[in-house]
């Protein structure tokens, strides 16, 4: 019986690091490992975007990796000079995300002025879901609906209030509320 001379390498599929689950930027840096001297081929959203060679150290990293606005998917195989081709990768999972999330509060106007014993003013407002809110670093509960209520304790005299919306993406949009307490 003839044997072939054509046998098949088995290559290892290469690793791929964690990325965050989500970005403001429109580039990465993908990274990761893989048999060195073979080639890798990166796929963002399934199409092949770019071809290296690993390096002898076996640790790759790929600068200003184009992704696009909304949900991305990386992936990699890599291939030989037999056209032997791995399986894919450990596909990761990326948001992209470039505008500050909404925020709108109902509560309390800005120059508002408490009189008396309460010295606690209701912040009120309204977001997109998914994101965190503070005021002066202490943080509100988001319902599911993206609505919040936070009873925010004032010092006597003028109190500025800081209101910030903080997207997984790291975009913010912040509106701020002067309010004043007086016994």
């Amino acid at each position: 019986s003839p044997t072939s001379q054509n046998a098949q390498t088995l290559l290892l599929p290469p690793s791929l690091d964690p990325l965050p689950g989500a970005t403001n930027s429109a580039t990465l840096i993908i990274a990761g490992s893989g048999t060195p001297g073979t080639i890798l081929i990166l796929y963002v959203n399934e199409g092949e975007t770019q071809k290296l060679t690993i390096p002898t150290d076996g640790r790759f990293s790929i600068p200003s990796v184009k992704i696009l606005e909304g949900t991305n998917t990386i992936s990699a195989k890599i291939t030989d000079e037999k056209q032997n081709t791995s399986e894919l990768s450990n596909v990761l999972a990326i948001t992209s995300k470039r505008t500050p999330p909404s925020l709108e509060l109902t509560s309390p106007s800005s120059n508002t002025t408490i009189n008396g014993d309460k010295n606690t003013v209701d912040v009120v407002g309204k977001t997109e879901q998914d994101t965190i809110i503070s005021i002066n670093d202490r943080f509100a509960v988001v319902s599911a609906d993206g609505s919040f209520r936070y009873p925010y304790q004032l010092a006597e005299g003028d109190n500025i209030l800081k209101i910030a919306a903080t997207d997984a993406a790291g975009n913010q949009t912040v509106i701020e509320r002067r309010v004043t307490y007086q016994k």
